[in-house]
């Protein structure tokens, strides 16, 4: 593997210096093992799921927070996975699953020299500091070199459908310088520089190496709202660290649909009594788990004895404890058969006065008979009657004898109800002309009360008073009660108007009638009245296209002959009418059995624009002349 990635793997180198970059022609790829140099520090900061780095000489191994690297060694980042490095205390490399690299470095922390070799996944690097003249931090990838002038840049290497290498490059402050090269090694010359808020494409064979050109462009503006939140969420972690970068972190959390973290603690596995479980923090924003803690096993928690089977006279019981968290049974036990063992008295028959008491004791196991006992009735005992109730005028009045012992009622006694004393009728409501009246009396005794009705009395009418009708005016006879001065009102006719000549005033429209106008003899007022009925319109019989076409379809309408102003609507479908269109020509032709036929040539009624050809069947004469059917013109060829 590690002489694979020496002559191929190398893909992008990423140079930065103090002064000046120098685009480099050709590379030698050594690789460093400074696990002597403890002057250098390349560590693990951050790791979610599983890394395995692989050593020289050496096992593989499972990386682990606070892991040290050194030249040579060769990390795999796991599906699902990422890891971030930190390198001399100013240096980050955050790597995303699906990843993989080697390093290569030597020199001290102050005076740095770096490889990255990638050639699968993606990477993200920010130099928080700026390197000094004579150090190096590069990334190496199998299509291009890359020299590197900024501080927060984006690689991610890929197999492409057409099976080319392709390397992604994505500048978010400084610029980086690229050199191409094919996947041998060559270095073909070509060499550009990108600044901050550009992205290039390059891709490559065994033989070739170029840019991926995009409307005659090399390099085109990042594609911010393509940007993955796992990489969006660092180059934020870089702004509020106070990166400066092409693009502000609201605008970046806008496009990418990144919101702040907000962690919660969960339980993912509740630890049981035997198995340990698990807490997890994550973020309810995004719900990526941040964090996994473990929950030791809480061991059995037994609650207080509990009896399963009673033991009885004849049978041995059992009893356990209950772990309370799980329910499984941790201490047993048997419990030995016991003697009988009296249950609750038990009363067979009450006792009262005229039935003997029995009360019983059962083994409450085995239900054998223990004890019994019998009590014998003394029969009613009772005293003096006890009146419960005087009659009443409506109502028995009752008396009781009651057993002094069980307080049941042994005779009773009933007394006849007195019945009603009433009173003299006294009038509640006075009738009157329309309306009846009431009167009620009242018992003596227990002042209840009998009502009846008295009947209205009639009205009493004077004699009846005349107001003539006028023409306009209705007249009236009236006449009143003495009693209440209720009145009676009738109506009379109108006496009505009495024209001598009448007046033709309008002649009768198609919507309005013809009217006559007189004066009335008795009180001269002017009288108008319809004299005939409207005509209604006469419309002249043709439909012509109002809106649309006979294309489209539309609205038809008709003229009134009479007033111009009587349009009928009607909606029409689409297509031509030739029924009542006149005939243009007569044409001889075939049809389709061959025959000689005669054609009308027609214009469609609506429009007048299409003709058509219709085929006609001949009227033929006593004399054998033929002549249309449809306009009656003699038919000659």
């Amino acid at each position: 593997m590690k002489t694979l990635l020496k002559s191929v793997k190398g893909k992008i180198i990423l140079a930065v210096s103090a002064v000046a970059v120098v685009a480099v022609a050709v590379v030698v790829v050594v690789i460093f093992n400074n696990k002597e140099e403890s002057y250098r520090t390349i560590a693990v900061e951050e790791l979610h799921g599983t890394s395995i780095v692989s050593s020289e000489g050496k096992a593989q191994k499972e990386a682990y927070k606070g892991l040290h690297l050194y030249g040579g060694d060769d990390v795999s980042v796991q599906n699902s996975s990422d890891m971030t490095l930190v390198l001399d205390m100013n240096k980050y490399l955050y790597a995303e699953g699906g990843t993989h690299f080697w390093l290569e470095s030597e020199g001290t922390s102050e005076k740095s020299e770096t490889v990255i070799h990638l050639d699968d996944g993606c990477t993200l690097h920010r130099l928080s500091t700026a390197l000094t003249e004579g150090e190096k931090y590069e990334v190496d990838t199998p299509n291009s070199v890359m020299a590197v002038r900024g501080t927060v840049f984006l690689i991610e290497v890929y197999v492409g459908e057409d099976g080319l290498i392709y390397t992604l490059l994505q500048v978010f402050d400084g610029s980086v310088q690229v050199d191409l090269k094919t996947q041998s090694g060559d270095f073909n010359g070509v060499s550009k520089v990108f600044a901050a808020g550009e992205s290039a494409l390059i891709r490559a064979g065994e033989d070739f190496s170029e840019f991926v050109v995009s409307d005659g462009k090399e390099s085109t503006e990042i594609p911010y709202k393509e940007i993955p939140q796992t990489i969006a969420s660092k180059l934020v972690e870089f702004i509020d660290d106070g990166e400066v970068l092409c693009i502000g972190k609201e605008l970046l959390m806008d496009y990418t649909g990144l919101a702040e973290h907000k962690m919660e603690a969960t339980e993912g596995k509740p630890a049981t009594c035997l198995e340990d479980g698990y807490e997890e923090v994550w973020c309810t924003v995004c719900n990526e788990v941040t964090d996994t803690v473990t929950i030791p096993a809480k061991g059995h928690n037994p609650g207080d004895w509990e009896v399963v089977t009673e033991a009885t006279c004849q049978t041995e019981g059992s009893r356990q404890k209950t772990c309370m968290d799980c329910g499984v049974v941790c201490e047993e036990e048997v419990l030995a058969v016991t003697a009988h063992e009296a249950g609750e008295i038990v009363e067979e028959q009450a006792l009262d006065c005229t039935h003997d008491g029995k009360q019983s004791i059962y083994c409450r196991f085995c239900g054998e008979l223990m004890e019994e006992q019998i009590t014998q009735a003394g029969g009613h005992v009772t005293e003096e009657w006890t009146v419960v109730s005087e009659p009443t005028c409506t109502e028995q009045g009752v008396s009781e004898k009651i057993c002094v012992n069980c307080m049941k009622v042994v005779e009773t006694e009933y007394a006849v109800a007195t019945g009603h004393m009433m009173g003299a009728w006294q009038v509640v409501v006075a009738a009157t002309c329309t309306a009846p009246g009431s009167e009620e009396r009242i018992c003596e005794v227990c002042k209840e009360a009998e009502t009846r009705e008295i009947a209205a009395t009639g009205h009493s009418m004077g004699a009846w008073s005349t107001v003539e009708s006028t023409c306009t005016v209705q007249g009236t006879n009236t006449r009143v009660c003495s009693t209440c001065g209720s009145k009676e009102v009738q109506t009379l006719p109108l006496a009505g108007h009495s024209v001598e000549q009448w007046v033709q005033e309008t002649t009768a429209t198609c919507t309005t009638p013809g009217t006559q106008s007189g004066w009335c003899l008795t009180c001269n007022t002017q009288i108008i009245k319809d004299a005939e009925p409207a005509t209604g319109h006469s419309m002249n019989g043709v439909w012509e296209i109002y809106e649309g076409s006979c294309e489209t379809g539309g609205i038809l309408y008709q003229y009134c002959m009479q007033c111009d102003e009587g349009l009928e609507l009607k909606n029409f479908e689409p297509g031509h009418v030739y029924a009542d269109s006149p005939c243009g020509f007569h044409t001889q032709g075939l049809d389709e059995a061959g025959n000689t036929v005669w054609f009308a040539t027609v214009s469609c009624s609506r429009c007048l624009e299409y003709q058509t050809e219709i085929m006609i069947t001949a009227n033929v004469g006593e004399d054998g002349r033929e002549t249309c059917p449809r306009c009656g013109e003699d038919l000659v060829w």
